[in-house]
């Protein structure tokens, strides 16, 4: 994971991304997240990630869709909850 992030001040404001969909979902969509992990910052691929938590490569990335739209949303609107 660390070495496709180059420097600190890149992996801090990723955390603070992740922290503030954290909050933003109420933590109920904690795997989702590990999975938008694995697949952006991580590199896996999908089949990879979906034999890690148990789905198909399909919904792998659906998810990966869904977070990373939510991201964007949040990014442009500025609105982040911490």
């Amino acid at each position: 994971m660390m070495d496709k992030i180059h420097d600190i001040e890149t992996k801090i404001y990723v955390d603070q991304i992740l922290a503030s969909l954290r909050v933003y979902r109420g933590n109920t969509l904690q795997r989702n997240i590990e999975i938008w992990k694995a697949r952006v910052l991580d590199g896996l691929t999908l089949r990879q990630v979906g034999e890690e938590f148990g789905l198909g490569w399909q919904r792998i990335r659906q998810i990966e869709v869904n977070i990373s739209r939510e991201l964007k949303t949040k990014m442009k609107s500025g609105r982040w909850a911490m």
